[in-house]
């Protein structure tokens, strides 16, 4: 049953894939998503020994395919398909290598060939404005500090996590689990040590002194409240517990709703740190994608995935071609009948 193999396969994703628990969920997504279109194609449930190649490239290509948001609603983005090719070829792959089907169907599924974007990322003005509203809300908090102590620790908390995905590029995941005795404060010295990235690589990452600042002060907050020890979590809710990643989250969406960037997120701030280095400071690749985390498996640097910053914005695009244009008074307004 499908069931039963699709826990195989995550048992298997587990032990031997190194993936975080977000890429694991994924995969198990794009399976479930090709039995639902498998079920509406043929008319009766898919099993694993149903992989056919051939039902593969027609799925592939399918422009709306059910099980990835239903054929009822908006069609998926080029790179959400990208996302489920990839699990299928891994489930694929898995289902040959254990047995289940006598060859890999999605040997040969390629994906789907799209141009490639810049990473979303904040502005110059928009970063400005970021840290002055973070600022000011720890400002306003401490003239409330009378009325309410737990919202001034709260405000200098919240600044200090972004503070890290902003000036350190850290994953939201890494943020979250990090401990007190993974950072590094001194005169001179500050760095984040011995971050879990993605497939267990171990990096540390030294901090510029606007987050040293920002962490020296969270770090004095902590200490007052009895927080700070080696290993306990860096941040915390007010009632002493880690502060998770679902909690991270939920406070970039508030941020996001404040300031009216609703596709904030705390990945924003990762690559706005990426694009920085890249861009502005003209920094090395393999520099950034050490910086970044951005490892093989061997642990050098994986370059190829840090060139995506090198790729022009909308906005650059869009000022690009804004330099052809010319004043010519021999060119008539438009004229748009209704």
């Amino acid at each position: 049953m499908l069931a039963e193999d699709l826990a195989d396969f995550t048992a298997w994703l587990l032990r031997s894939e190194q993936l975080d628990e977000q890429s694991i969920r994924a995969y198990r997504r794009a399976v479930l998503g090709f039995a639902e279109w498998y079920a509406y194609e043929h008319g009766r449930p898919f099993a694993t020994s149903d992989l056919d190649s051939k039902d593969l490239q027609r799925w592939r290509v399918d422009e709306n395919p059910v099980g990835i948001r239903g054929r009822d609603k908006k069609r998926p983005a080029p790179a959400t398909r990208n996302k489920a090719i990839a699990g299928i070829r891994v489930f694929s792959r898995w289902a040959h290598d254990t047995g289940r089907t006598p060859v890999d169907a999605a040997r040969h599924l390629d994906f789907l060939v799209i141009q490639p974007q810049a990473p979303r990322s904040l502005s110059r003005n928009e970063e400005k404005e970021l840290m002055r509203r973070l600022n000011q809300a720890v400002a306003d908090a401490m003239q409330l500090k009378r009325i309410s102590d737990e919202k001034l620790t709260q405000a200098i908390r919240n600044r200090a996590v972004i503070v890290l995905g902003l000036y350190a590029g850290l994953r939201v995941e890494e943020t979250a689990h990090l401990v007190w005795g993974q950072l590094l404060l001194r005169r001179g010295v500050a760095e984040v040590q011995h971050v879990q990235g993605k497939f267990n690589q171990i990096r540390s990452v030294p901090l510029p002194n606007i987050a040293r600042q920002h962490l020296l002060t969270w770090k004095e907050r902590a200490l007052a409240a009895g927080w700070v020890r080696e290993d306990l979590p860096l941040f915390v809710s007010q009632k002493g517990h880690v502060l998770s990643v679902r909690s991270i989250q939920r406070l970039m969406a508030e941020w996001g709703s404040r300031l009216g960037w609703p596709t904030l997120t705390y990945h924003t701030l990762r690559h706005t740190y990426a694009s920085r280095l890249v861009n502005d400071e003209k920094k090395p690749l393999p520099t950034v994608a050490t910086l970044m985390g951005h490892l093989k498996k061997n642990g050098q640097p994986n370059i190829a995935t840090t060139a995506r910053y090198t790729i022009p914005s909308a906005e650059e695009l869009q000022r690009a071609v804004d330099s052809l244009d010319y004043d010519d008074d021999h060119i008539d307004e438009p004229t748009i009948e209704e």
